[in-house]
């Protein structure tokens, strides 16, 4: 009789620290009845019935259950699907919340331009940039001096699709112009890059994530989110995606340090030595510099029969074969003394 082999448990499980119901809480945030609304059906659905296992869990174990609303009086309240696994429940309005204890305040609006906002970029701009700021107000009157930070996901209604557009070019350059309306009132800023439409690792992908990268680090963006995250307007997750903007982020970074210009880097001197026909791979300076030079493993540089040669790998395989990599790192735990101090401010916050 053969036994069956047991399966073995993945290394990071190991190095989780399991805490019990009274150390723990199970946060709803902002299942509310306008922002469902935008969503497709089955999302919906699914998303639903996982919430409810998890407070029907949370419920059976003693945990507490914490709500958050995002401006109810707009977007309305949690939706009624879950109000009866929420009796006893804290409902929490975020932004005075947040103001009454101190927590920095990102008030994000979405607007859309054509179809919740002005069809017009600079339409758009003003009216996001007035409910980003309604925030500021509010958390001011109950707080002043409270930390905010002022942004807007201003993006297109599709008309040949209806989607809100994660990739389109529009988003990138409304974006830019809150950057620097945030320049100018002097306040943090929570912008959007590194997203896109696409379906698949595609070109699509890499132009999306690409234009909107480099046009946040040239603005001054600030804190940008979504980077590396969403596909499918916002409805895909994909690691190989964020392998990808990775990739862009290394670009995009070395780009924006520019060029230094100093006696050794412009190398006059050197030039004159060389020559007309000269050449400079036995240099000093060339030994010293070239690894300034960023050698993507991702994006090859090969002349063909050498690509062949090693296999003819697309860029659809190395981009599989970096992701599966990367999946494979464990992280290495919390230092004890960090676990404290984390502990020490999570009674804090109770």
């Amino acid at each position: 009789m053969t036994r069956a082999r047991r399966t073995p448990r993945p290394a990071m499980i190991d190095r989780f620290q399991v805490k019990g119901a009274g150390s723990s809480a199970l946060v709803v945030i902002d299942v509310q009845t306008r922002m469902v609304q935008a969503l497709k059906p089955k999302v919906v659905r699914r998303h639903v019935a996982n919430m409810k296992l998890l407070l029907e869990a949370a419920r059976a174990l003693g945990i507490p259950i914490l709500v958050t609303e995002h401006y109810p009086q707009g977007l309305g309240p949690t939706i009624a699907s879950l109000r009866p696994l929420l009796e006893g429940a804290r409902t929490l309005e975020k932004i005075i919340f947040s103001a009454e204890n101190g927590i920095p305040l990102i008030n994000f609006p979405a607007p859309q331009a054509g179809g919740t906002a002005p069809m017009s970029f600079a339409g758009t701009v003003v009216q996001g940039s007035a409910e980003s700021l309604s925030g500021l107000v509010l958390a001011q009157t109950v707080r002043p001096g409270a930390p905010f930070i002022y942004g807007a996901f201003a993006t297109i209604l599709d008309m040949r699709s209806t989607i809100f557009s994660y990739g389109a070019f529009e988003l990138s350059l409304m974006c830019g112009a809150l950057a620097q309306m945030a320049q100018y009132y002097r306040l943090p800023f929570f912008g959007t890059a590194g997203a896109t439409d696409a379906k698949f690792n595609d070109a699509q992908a890499g132009v999306e994530a690409t234009f909107q990268v480099l046009s946040s680090a040239a603005i001054g963006s600030g804190l940008v989110h979504d980077c590396s995250a969403w596909m499918d307007h916002g409805s895909m997750v994909s690691p190989g995606f964020m392998v990808l903007v990775n990739e862009i982020l290394h670009l995009v970074k070395g780009y924006m340090k520019g060029l230094t210009v100093s006696q050794e880097s412009l190398a006059v001197e050197l030039i004159d030595q060389a020559g007309p026909g000269g050449n400079y791979l036995q240099s000093r300076h060339t030994m010293n510099h070239f690894r300034k030079v960023f050698y993507s493993d991702l994006f090859e540089r090969m002349i063909q029969d050498r690509w062949l040669a090693d296999g003819a790998k697309t860029f659809e395989d190395r981009l599989r074969e970096k992701t599966l990599k990367a999946m494979e790192h464990v992280p290495e735990p919390l230092a004890p003394e960090v676990v404290r101090e984390l502990d020490r401010m999570q009674a804090a916050w109770q």
